[in-house]
């Protein structure tokens, strides 16, 4: 089978965000018989990188770059036109030559993220890995703030997914919770549920490496979400934990932390870190006050890998299978019963342990990258034969 992996950006280093982490992971799980080509919109070659990328997935053939920015006409103007007509009338120069010059040669086609800047009717057959969905996570965003201009994109977003996500021949959504959001308004859509793994033998714990006192948040502060979270953690949350723990610090880990944030008592910022394991190993317990947003959380993923007793909003775990509060995570919403938690956790190390123990379990039993390799390729074999008219048993 001959895949074409249509890309906004190389998915190498892994650790440049999640959807670079799920791409990454198929190329390298990629079965024996299977034949990848990539073609990457929106960012230049890095021959480096390619070559690390090579190395590490035999199943590449061929990596083409269209040389072409994923300009704002490619983002803004797709959502406007799928919306009025029901499809991205915005395709890149480079990717419409390529598909008119490979197509023939190629089984099916995945597209990933959603706005990739194409017309997915030139792509069939179309499997779609949107990964979130931009509607609820601006719904989540509405409930939380009432700004109209969320309110705004909450509503272009749901007309979009349900008018254009029809060209696809099956789509994908990492979280559950987006799935049936988006099913609820077409239940016609052709849908699936794969969700986000984590490898067990990279993100491990140590516990000689904790850090009395300290706690841990990750994330690329980028991203509205991860920001307003930690500018709540920083600000709300964690003046409340200091009054009864005075020595407790917290860690923030990710590129562009909130500048209001930066140097506040107690209060570490690291920018971008090339061993985030470490960060996991040394802390006693994550925080995830997350207060908007969609799909699964890869730091949740990756704190329950490396052992960590786990505080969180719903938000946090959402989509992930196998939890179950009080045995893998606490949970909290409001500030003061979030500080709360945290502490209990702090002064209990037998609820530390536990917690860890239980966390680290789910993740080597459940999560691994390999059968949700397994079930990607699956689908994309089952698209494949739909469009040459076979069935496909699985």
């Amino acid at each position: 089978m001959r895949i074409l992996l249509l890309l906004t950006e190389l998915p190498y280093p892994p650790s440049r965000n999640g959807i670079a982490l799920i791409n990454y992971e198929l190329l390298k799980l990629a079965p024996k018989d299977v034949t990848i080509d990539i073609l990457i919109t929106g960012c230049k070659e890095d021959s480096g990188e390619v070559d690390r990328l090579r190395a590490a997935a035999p199943a590449i053939n061929n990596v083409h770059f269209t040389g072409e920015p994923l300009s704002r006409k490619y983002r803004v103007g797709n959502l406007i036109s799928g919306v009025l007509l029901g499809r991205n009338i915005f395709t890149q120069v480079g990717v419409r030559e390529y598909l008119k010059e490979q197509g023939g040669n190629i089984d099916v086609v995945y597209v990933a993220p959603l706005m990739a800047g194409v017309d997915f009717r030139l792509t069939r057959p179309l499997f779609l890995n949107a990964v979130d969905s931009f509607a609820r996570l601006n719904e989540n965003a509405y409930l939380r703030t009432g700004r109209l201009r969320d309110w705004l994109k909450m509503a272009l977003y749901r007309i979009y997914e349900r008018r254009v996500l029809a060209a696809a021949s099956l789509i994908n959504f990492v979280s559950d919770s987006d799935l049936e959001s988006v099913r609820r308004g077409n239940p016609a859509l052709p849908l699936l549920n794969v969700s986000n793994g984590i490898d067990s033998t990279v993100f491990t714990p140590d516990e000689r490496q904790r850090v009395p006192g300290r706690l841990l948040f990750t994330g690329n502060f980028d991203y509205a979400p991860n920001r307003d979270a930690a500018r709540h953690l920083a600000l709300v949350i964690f003046p409340l934990i200091r009054a009864s723990w005075p020595n407790v610090t917290l860690q923030l880990v990710g590129r562009n932390p909130p500048s209001d944030v930066v140097g506040l008592q107690g209060v570490m910022t690291t920018g971008f870190v090339d061993d985030i394991v470490a960060c996991y190993r040394s802390a006693e317990v994550f925080v995830c006050p997350l207060l908007s947003g969609a799909g699964v959380k890869n730091k949740i993923l990756e704190a329950l890998s490396t052992g960590m007793p786990i505080v969180t909003t719903a938000l946090g775990i959402e989509g992930i299978g196998y939890l179950q509060e009080d045995r893998h995570y606490l949970l909290a919403e409001e500030p003061h019963v979030f500080s709360q938690k945290v502490l209990r956790v702090l002064r209990d190390a037998g609820l530390r342990r536990s917690l860890g123990e239980q966390a680290r379990s789910v993740a080597t039993q459940h999560l691994g990258w390999q059968p949700i390799s397994d079930r990607y390729y699956e689908a994309l074999r089952r698209v494949a034969a739909a469009e040459r008219g076979e069935h496909h048993e699985g």
